[in-house]
């Protein structure tokens, strides 16, 4: 991308796990401890120091930055963000919130880097008017399938494609939000659930989000269950542990959590087996002693 001028008010430090759900993993110190994938080295950090990309949704607008993406993103962690905390200090799960978990659930999924790969092929379906978002022209005409080829290739649909998706699948899946169910710490256990850069434990990675069952890890204390519909057996003494190592395993950058022993507990464990068919095998067992 070619730019010529920045604008003084332009934002460079683009999180894509918004800051206040990092909070949701912060020690009484309002830091957690990070663990670098590549150093291997834990030290202290601040929410806004960890999960981000710098210029990830800057786009070029007549040879200017615009930052117009990422406000987009901030517009709506805005309007979550308090429900968000009604839910890890409150527990209030009424439907209502957990409509709009399911709507947050999908607009981080696809706005994750790993994800990237997956928003091109979103892309060609659209090409092809293979999803259910229609281009129109002024008049309310659907535009020709060369129009539909130039808007894919724009870098601000590109770029601005995951917010897209995730209202699409939201659209999609807001009825299975009565298969979400919750999983907390019991009141005086340790909260120190792990935090990685892709927060989702995802039985089948080759389809989308809520084709598959999944659990996202809402805060420290804090655990989504997506059943797809499957009633759950039971939830294993060592369901935290394995989920923990799941979660170090598939991170590419940090790991955070609000004890730095456990994170090296985690590591050690980790290091005794092979990956990445330790990690399949993991999920595996995971899913199956879940469910029946």
């Amino acid at each position: 991308m070619k730019i010529n001028k920045r604008l003084n008010n332009t934002s460079r430090r683009h999180h894509y796990l918004p800051r206040f759900y990092i909070k949701g993993f912060v020690n009484s110190d309002g830091n957690l401890y990070a663990y670098n994938k590549t150093t291997r080295a834990i030290k202290s950090k601040s929410p806004k120091q960890v999960y981000f990309e710098w210029n990830r949704n800057l786009v070029d607008v007549e040879g200017q930055e615009n930052d117009f993406i990422e406000k987009l993103y901030g517009n709506g962690e805005t309007s979550f963000a308090e429900l968000y905390n009604n839910m890890i200090y409150e527990m209030d799960f009424l439907i209502y919130n957990k409509l709009s978990l399911v709507l947050f659930i999908q607009m981080l999924y696809n706005r994750n880097p790993k994800m990237d790969s997956k928003i091109g092929e979103y892309l060609l379906k659209f090409e092809n008017k293979q999803t259910i978002l229609r281009a129109k022209d002024v008049e309310g005409n659907e535009v020709s399938k060369e129009q539909y080829e130039l808007i894919a290739k724009e870098e601000a649909k590109t770029k601005g494609m995951g917010i897209i998706k995730g209202l699409e699948g939201y659209k999609r899946y807001s009825e299975e939000v009565l298969n979400l169910e919750i999983a907390y710490t019991p009141e005086g256990y340790p909260k120190n659930y792990l935090l990685s850069d892709y927060p989702f434990i995802v039985e089948d990675e080759s389809v989308d989000l809520f084709q598959s069952r999944f659990i996202f890890t809402l805060s420290s204390g804090i655990r989504v269950i997506y059943t797809k519909g499957s009633k759950i057996k039971k939830l294993s003494e060592d369901l935290q542990l394995h989920l923990d190592m799941l979660t170090f395993m598939q991170s590419s950058t940090y790991v955070c959590g609000t004890n730095d022993n456990y994170l090296r507990d985690i590591e050690h464990f980790i290091s005794k087996v092979p990956h990445p068919q330790a990690f399949k095998a993991l999920k595996k067992k995971v899913f199956s002693d879940m469910f029946d």
